[in-house]
């Protein structure tokens, strides 16, 4: 089974959930979850496309994408409402993660 996580953007930022769903369309799955327990934010799942060599490729754009969206949020100072979540873990602000967090939270490193 591909590497998948969770992405929450809070509810009032609907461009911003348009622009993860549109810049992770060519790496990944992104469905979004049903609304019926947090009308606070759009969750949405995120599956790495596999291939051959496509999980660690895609989830590495993937990464350099939220990396970018957090340094974005970093120049406003102004927190980004995004939280990453992975199935047994706790869920982790975008703007408190590192390249190697992610990483593990994807599943591309140990």
């Amino acid at each position: 089974m591909p590497p998948s996580f969770l992405i929450s953007v809070p509810k009032d930022a609907p461009e911003l959930h348009a622009e993860i769903e549109q810049q992770l369309a060519a790496y990944a799955n992104v469905n979004e979850t049903p609304r019926a327990f947090d009308l606070a934010e759009i969750k949405m799942i995120v599956e790495i496309i596999a291939g051959a060599s496509s999980i660690l490729i895609n989830g590495t754009a993937i990464i350099a994408f939220l990396l970018m969206l957090k340094d974005r949020f970093k120049k406003t100072g102004e927190p980004s409402g995004i939280r990453i979540a992975v199935p047994g873990q706790n869920d982790v602000a975008l703007d408190e993660v590192d390249e190697a967090l992610l990483k593990r939270m994807m599943g591309l490193e140990q």
